[in-house]
């Protein structure tokens, strides 16, 4: 904005400007209250979970009980089972080529299999 304002203007422009701060106030307090996976609300800090850095998201976002433990879950399933096969993954562990788009660690058969596959 440029330009003087007069008593009015000056006033209506700054009540404005404390509304919107005030909103956007609001705004980020429900979002520090909400599950980022399900938008559930998460109402007390012992509802509230941070996600585990091994599970490459975001560090700074907030899930509830429920969507922490279907994480933990898929984590755990990713890492100690097969993608193809779901067989268990035992010290030898094999990573798909990029090429492939499979997610999660694969077993010596699955992936002999696969690179068989030309």
């Amino acid at each position: 904005m440029e330009g003087l304002l007069c008593g009015d203007c000056y006033t209506l422009k700054t009540e404005e400007f404390f509304q919107k701060e005030q909103e956007e106030k609001v705004r980020q307090e429900k979002e520090a209250n909400t599950c980022t996976i399900c938008n559930s609300s998460v109402d007390s800090d012992s509802e509230k979970f941070k996600p585990k850095w091994q599970w490459n998201i975001d560090k700074n976002i907030i899930l509830c009980k429920k969507c922490y433990g279907k994480k933990e879950i898929e984590f755990e399933k990713e890492r100690n089972y097969c993608a193809i096969c779901n067989g268990t993954l035992n010290f030898f562990r094999y990573n798909p080529k990029p090429k492939w788009n499979i997610k999660g660690q694969l077993c010596r058969k699955c992936w002999d299999r696969r690179n068989g596959m030309k």
